[in-house]
């Protein structure tokens, strides 16, 4: 995934990469990280990223949570 396809997909899902982070449970700063290079290296996207992605997707709208960003 790129960072490109990963914040349309996010949007799609109608989050912010914040909402993301708090949601994940992981620093906005990670977040912002993944799919660019860094040290000559590319920063993957973590496996669990996509199933986390497809379950929001799929969940029930009752049992989708309001996420708030944290300031």
């Amino acid at each position: 995934m790129t960072p490109s396809a990963f914040r349309a997909r996010l949007s799609a899902l109608g989050l912010s990469l914040g909402q993301f982070a708090t949601l994940s449970e992981v620093h906005h700063v990670t977040v912002k990280r993944w799919g660019k290079v860094r040290g000559g290296r590319m920063s993957e996207f973590p496996g669990w990223v996509y199933r986390l992605l497809d379950a929001w997707e799929i969940g029930p709208a009752g049992n989708v949570p309001h996420v708030e960003s944290k300031p």
